[in-house]
């Protein structure tokens, strides 16, 4: 058991210099549509381990950009993929260089991010046309 304090809010440029010390982002929310602090870790060459909520395999690529565990992964479970992850330094490197290039790629502008909610609005309203 981990206790935790908030400090409070602190700003961008040491959240990148923070985020770069990291091996791994824990996002634990149990729904979130689309994080910042996802999108933060990943432009920073960090990992994201979460579990399989709605919406998580949007941003978060399993095996590829980090780790999806199932909704209902067991604490002991859950440190266990975690430690392999961190174990297998090659792989946390190659999962950081995919996160980073997954943001530029799809996240890193309005024109990008317009273009992904266009194309995730068509698919939702064309199979509920069907």
């Amino acid at each position: 058991f981990v206790e935790m304090q908030w400090l409070g809010n602190v700003d961008s440029e040491t959240v990148a210099e923070e985020l770069l010390e990291a091996d791994v982002m824990l996002l634990t929310s149990k729904f979130e549509v689309l994080p910042l602090a996802a999108l933060e870790a990943m432009s920073n060459f960090t990992p994201i381990v979460t579990t399989d909520f709605f919406g998580a395999g949007d941003f978060v690529q399993d095996q590829v950009t980090g780790l999806v565990l199932p909704i209902d992964v067991s604490p002991g479970q859950a440190a266990e993929r975690i430690l392999a992850l961190l174990n297998d330094s090659a792989l946390l490197l190659q999962m950081g260089v995919n996160a980073r290039s997954h943001f530029l790629n799809s996240f890193s502008s309005v024109d990008l991010m317009t273009a992904e909610y266009r194309a995730q609005y068509t698919n939702i309203l064309n199979s509920s046309i069907l």
